[in-house]
């Protein structure tokens, strides 16, 4: 198992070498990449003559404020030794070709800015394209990273051991299993078994090979029996020896796939599968991934992300800079996230979801859907109930809803198409644009402040329509009143037999009928 930032408690990173703790904190945070985002961000914009009001203006996402470019440039080349020098050249070439590449796209945004703000649609697709490469170089960075990183805590500290304990617990039937763990990774796995297998790879660094195997046996496992609930903990010694720099305990458990299950860990990742009764789950700095378990799921994550798969049951999620991602789940399920993406897939169930800058993705739910997202695109696709969305300050995207749809969205456009039932659109400082493929006896709201409408019909419509445009022109494919008062537009008529009640309001804008014969 790698021995990274994360798995180490910070009052046991030495004295010497000098490794700056500050950077190192970042690391384990996973904030680096986003500091190195705004520090490109900044120094790029800035070549190009723009203030620092105008860069606020380009995206949200795309703007933090931070200490200086050359400060934060200092910070992070001295995470390491002069002795690495060869090392660190390394890593500062290669960082420097994924920011030149980083520069590219940002180089193309500015360019394409003036034309994709004139466009929802277009800024939508623009924004994905960006999303996936912005996502795609940031990777490759953290990649050296972790090598490098690596290869200086080797390098640092001459000794090394590594000690693997056992344990097996038997157990009467399948009582509830709590596990708590710290600087390391936990994998637990559910099997037709009736014991509990413990098995513990521990590993130390430090200065003196006799005190890192003398550290690295003093680990132990310990067991409490408490109101018939199973609590086992990994235990460090109560005394650390100077010479020892810095330990990893990789746990590994092995339990009745039918125990309830509790797990608790810090500084690592957690990974859970095969559980039948439930499951409680919270790390932080580390990845927590489910898979493969019914019951009710409830994980918390605080600074990584959290994967789900294949779950059977009820699933509430929540953690921050890092994505959730949840597919096959058979239950209801709840979520909120910050700063990072959140996609659901594959739900039987109704789904409420909560994001704050970072993309929403909700594809294939079969009951109702809530999405409230700020600062970042709404995608939802496939509905089989109500859907319910509130957004700010980014583009909204829905397709293939079978119940009632109602949209808000302020600061962003909206664009909506197969949409079964009654339908609401209410948009600020953004275009709307529906497409209604089928005629049905809905409803069809569409209201905008200073966004255009833009409404496509069937090319013989069955609708009753009404239109206002206050400071604006209505265009219209079919025959409908028009009237004109001062710099506003009314309009109504009736097309066929009426069956659609579309009544579209737009402020300080223009409204579009368009049909698709033509």
């Amino acid at each position: 198992m790698p021995m990274t930032a994360k798995y180490l408690p910070f009052e046991r990173w030495p004295s010497r070498p000098n490794i700056n703790a500050w950077a190192i904190s970042l690391k384990s945070t996973a904030l680096i990449p986003l500091f190195m985002l705004a520090m490109v961000t900044t120094v790029f914009a800035q070549q190009k003559g723009l203030q620092t009001t105008q860069i606020r203006q380009l995206d949200s996402r795309w703007f933090l404020t931070v200490p200086t470019a050359e400060d934060l440039m200092d910070s992070l080349w001295r995470i390491t030794e002069t002795d690495l020098d060869a090392q660190l050249e390394d890593f500062r070439k290669s960082s420097q070709h994924t920011m030149r590449l980083y520069q590219r796209a940002l180089h193309r945004y500015l360019e394409e800015l003036p034309r994709v703000q004139t466009s929802d649609l277009a800024r939508q697709r623009w924004w994905g394209d960006f999303d996936r490469q912005q996502e795609h170089f940031w990777n490759m960075w953290r990649a050296k990273f972790d090598q490098l990183f690596e290869h200086h805590l080797q390098s640092v500290w001459a000794s090394s051991f590594s000690h693997r304990l056992e344990k097996t617990i038997p157990l009467a039937g399948s009582p509830p299993f709590f596990v708590t763990h710290e600087f390391g990774d936990v994998v637990i796995n559910g099997s037709p078994i009736a014991s509990a297998n413990l098995v513990a790879e521990i590993k130390v660094l430090a200065t003196s090979q006799v005190d890192a195997q003398r550290y690295a046996r003093e680990v132990t496992f310990k067991v409490v029996p408490e109101n018939s609930i199973v609590k086992v903990s990994t235990r460090f010694p109560d005394v650390r020896p100077k010479t020892v720099q810095a330990t990893s305990v990789l746990l590994q458990v092995e339990l009745p796939q039918d125990c309830p299950l509790q797990v608790e860990n810090h500084f690592g990742d957690v990974r859970v599968q095969g559980f039948t009764k439930g499951l409680r789950a919270r790390t932080s700095h580390g990845s927590l991934e489910i898979h493969q378990c019914a019951g009710d799921l409830e994980l918390h994550n605080r600074q990584g992300p959290i994967i789900v798969t294949g779950g059977n049951g009820p699933l509430h999620a929540e953690t921050s800079f890092g994505p959730i991602e949840a597919s096959n789940i058979q239950g209801d399920v709840v979520a909120s996230n910050e700063f990072s993406s959140l996609s659901l897939k594959e739900i039987s169930g109704a789904v409420n979801v909560e994001n704050i800058a970072g993309p929403i993705e909700v594809v294939n739910i079969d009951g109702d859907a809530w999405v409230k997202n700020h600062l970042g695109y709404v995608e939802v696709m496939g509905v089989m109930g109500d859907l319910h969305v509130s957004n700010s300050g980014s583009p909204v995207s829905i397709a293939d809803v079978m119940g009632q749809t109602h949209i808000e969205n302020t600061k962003g456009g909206i664009r909506a198409e197969k949409l079964a039932g009654d339908v609401i659109i209410l948009s600020r400082n953004g275009d709307i644009e529906l497409i209604i493929d089928e005629i049905r006896q809905n409803l069809y709201r569409l209201d905008t402040a200073f966004g255009v409408v833009r409404v496509n019909l069937p090319s013989k419509p069955s609708a009753f329509i009404t239109a206002e445009a206050l400071y604006g022109t209505i265009d219209s494919d079919f025959p409908l009143e028009i009237k004109k008062d001062g710099a506003s537009q009314w309009a109504r008529g009736k097309l066929g037999q009426g069956k659609a009640n579309i009544q579209l309001d737009a402020n300080n804008s223009n409204i579009y009928l368009i049909s698709s014969g033509r």
